[in-house]
């Protein structure tokens, strides 16, 4: 299902970012994924929102706020932003929860029980 691809590409994206392993540049797109994958899991699942908000501080740590701002104003970021919100609208609420889960754990669900 797409959504988890989604999610599973923006949760290995947090920890293996250029940002996390210290590169000085951001790559838009994959920032606006990420972002909209923390910021929907922090409604799904609101009692775990201060661990996905960790998540997110992994990427921008390093960044300045004008920067930062600066990168979230990218016709790319937003792109990118709007089109994982669009994917992650419609799935079913209990496999939302579940793929959050995912997130936060490393789980990609794809092996087999």
């Amino acid at each position: 299902m797409r959504y988890k691809s989604v999610l599973w590409v923006a949760m290995t994206w947090v920890q293996f970012s250029p940002l996390a392993l210290g590169a000085p540049e951001v790559n838009r797109q994959s920032l606006g994924t990420v972002q909209a994958a923390v910021d929907y899991c922090a409604q799904v699942k609101p009692g775990d929102a201060a661990r996905y908000q960790e998540q997110a501080q992994l990427l921008i740590s390093g960044i300045d706020k004008d920067e930062l701002a600066q990168l979230r104003e990218a016709d790319d970021y937003k792109a990118a932003y709007a089109s994982v919100v669009a994917s992650l609208g419609t799935v079913d609420a209990k496999e939302a929860a579940l793929a959050c889960d995912r997130f936060l754990t490393g789980d990609s669900g794809d092996r087999a029980d």
